[in-house]
């Protein structure tokens, strides 16, 4: 057995080499390398473009999500899956990249809804 508890029903430390991408796609590991390096390629534009702009909270977002694309990038190609093994029983397992992406995205999400541009600058 791979996994050890650490609060019973909430959190443990599971070992899984994940070969999908999204909920539960799984496409042949030359086009996820491809489409994922696309998606970083394009997020690095962006981010280029808002610290251009001097949007520099925006940009710490945005590369939140690129460290978290890379590294499951440096995963799919080195271990032809991404490994997870932060494991929440009644939801999932995922990684720290996985929590860089969400985060970047939620932070991104909540700047662009609920905050004032005029303040964020």
């Amino acid at each position: 057995d791979r996994t050890n508890v650490l609060v019973r029903g909430w959190l443990e430390i599971e070992y899984l080499n994940n070969e999908h991408v999204l909920f539960a796609f799984r496409p042949s590991a030359n086009t996820a390398t491809i489409v994922l390096t696309v998606v970083l390629l394009l997020v690095l534009y962006l981010a280029s473009r808002e610290w251009l702009a001097g949007h520099h909270r925006q940009v710490v977002a945005l590369l939140l999500v690129c460290a978290g694309a890379l590294s499951n990038i440096i995963d799919r190609v080195t271990t032809g899956g991404v490994v997870d093994f932060i494991s929440v029983p009644w939801w999932s397992v995922f990684n720290i990249a996985d929590m860089m992406i969400v985060g970047g995205v939620a932070v991104l999400l909540w700047w662009s809804v609920f905050a004032n541009s005029n303040k964020m600058r």
